[in-house]
């Protein structure tokens, strides 16, 4: 019987110490963080025709395409060809005015004019020269000076 009790006892002894070195393991040791991974994001590319996709909730529309097609429209920019100097009068009072695109302008004034293409441009009357027949307008960053061709 002393011998079955030493074995257990040993046997006790060698569950308890690895059991032991199994917990040091845990508490040494902690586990390897997992790198953060940041989440994924989606992305919806607009399509330009039907082949490139559809509205899943109105597949037989043709909105997104014409949606589309008027974002990607490019915008022509207004050139100095588009003013054109109908006259230029001065009055009693020796003020010089210009008559642009059917609208009149002093030196100072600013306004719309419409083209023959039917586009609006804001511009600012910078001078008038009544004697050359010459008036210097601003739009946007563009500076010119247009003469009046005397028709």
């Amino acid at each position: 019987m002393k011998r079955k009790a030493q074995s257990f006892i040993k046997l006790s002894v060698a569950i308890a110490v690895m059991a032991f070195i199994g917990a040091l393991r845990g508490i040494a040791a902690p586990p390897a963080a997992a790198p953060e991974v940041p989440p994924a994001k989606s992305v919806f590319i607009q399509p330009s025709k039907p082949s490139e996709g559809r509205d899943p909730f109105f597949p037989d529309s043709t909105r997104p395409y014409e949606v589309f097609a008027a974002a990607h429209t490019a915008v022509a920019t207004p050139t100095a060809t588009d003013l054109i100097v109908n006259t230029i009068l001065v009055n009693q009072r020796n003020q010089a005015f210009a008559l642009i695109n059917n609208q009149t302008f002093g030196v100072g004034d600013e306004g719309d004019v419409i083209t023959s293409a039917g586009r609006r441009i804001h511009i600012t009357c910078l001078s008038i020269d009544p004697v050359n027949q010459k008036v210097t307008v601003q739009f946007g960053d563009v500076t010119v000076t247009l003469t009046h061709s005397g028709d």
